[in-house]
């Protein structure tokens, strides 16, 4: 049994970082809370390829989870997603603590050589297909972007 984190898709909008990206693209004010807290709820459909494709068959039941190595707060997340994004939409920190969790991923790692890319990398990875796909969910906010930054 695989347990993933929010998928970074660029045809869907249902996690709270693909609504973060949605706003960004159309210019809307983006909330966050717990910004100070390491976040790695999260994880690239490439990468969740890449496990599954590499794993032996078994008859064995194993709980594994997927996620982001968890080396980003979210607030610094939500701040490079803002960059990559070219936006210049405010983001604003509430001191409200909701709920919040992370992924264990520290058993794929050490018992199925799971090996999460860096932060940055798959943020900047997902953003830019989002901005350059115009046939996604996000297709509407893409049509009316700038392009890449200046």
């Amino acid at each position: 049994c695989i347990r993933i984190g929010g998928l970074l898709e660029v045809t869907k909008s249902t996690n709270f970082l693909s609504l973060a990206l949605r706003k960004f693209l159309l210019g809307e004010p983006v909330t966050i809370t717990n910004s100070d807290r390491l976040y790695n709820n999260f994880i690239s459909r490439e990468e969740v390829f890449q496990f599954v494709s590499g794993l032996p068959l078994s008859e064995a039941f194993d709980i594994v989870h997927l996620g982001a190595e968890p080396e980003m707060k979210l607030g610094e997340i939500i701040g490079f997603m803002k960059k990559h994004s070219c936006s210049d939409s405010p983001v604003l920190y509430s001191d409200e603590k909701t709920p919040f969790f992370n992924l264990d991923i520290e058993k794929a790692k050490k018992k199925y050589g799971f090996r999460p890319k860096p932060t940055r990398e798959t943020i900047e990875q997902w953003v830019a297909e989002v901005k350059n796909l115009k046939t996604s969910s996000f297709s509407f906010v893409v049509e009316n972007s700038t392009g890449p930054c200046s």
